[in-house]
């Protein structure tokens, strides 16, 4: 029930010893093949893409060398700011950056931060003011500094503290 002197033939659909590693916030970590020059934003968008973070780590396997990166630079088409791939290249893409809301908002709690978030966008996140709550009186706490007076359309900076505090009438 053997075949004697059989004929085999072998077709190699593709190679898979270069591969690039991505780590962290993706919708699916692991290793990736390099079969052709890949960018950093082709690689994330294979992982499915990123969630919530601003910056993607890259990190070289010829040298060790860490370059950080910009999301916004790398949606934004900025070549020069998206770099090739080379095999065993590391890809991390840490945990968001959060502002923290509380008090009388509908949904309080860790806001991910984006570029240039103001107050008034990590509000809208938060679900807005409660009926009880008043966008007017609003106080912040920045690290080990006391609270103060917050405006709207400033920025925010990661670990804030906002407290929406209650309108008397």
């Amino acid at each position: 029930n053997f075949y004697k002197d059989p004929i085999v033939n072998i077709e190699i659909l593709g190679y898979s010893s270069r591969v690039v590693s991505v780590a962290g916030k993706v919708a699916a970590p692991g290793l990736y093949p390099l079969d052709k020059p890949y960018r950093v934003l082709d690689v994330l968008l294979k992982a499915g893409w990123i969630q919530n973070s601003q910056t993607v780590y890259l990190r070289r396997a010829s040298d060790g060398k860490e370059i950080k990166l910009d999301t916004i630079d790398l949606v934004r088409g900025a070549t020069d700011k998206d770099p090739y791939l080379e095999a065993g290249d590391t890809i991390y893409v840490p945990d968001p950056e959060y502002v923290y809301i509380q008090g009388q908002v509908l949904r309080p709690g860790p806001i991910a931060i984006t570029p240039g978030m103001t107050l008034r966008e990590a509000l809208a996140a938060a679900g807005g003011v409660t009926a009880l709550g008043s966008e007017k009186k609003v106080s912040m706490t920045r690290g080990n500094a006391k609270e103060v007076d917050a405006k709207l359309d400033a920025l925010v900076q990661p670990k804030d503290v906002y407290n929406f505090k209650e309108k008397l009438f």
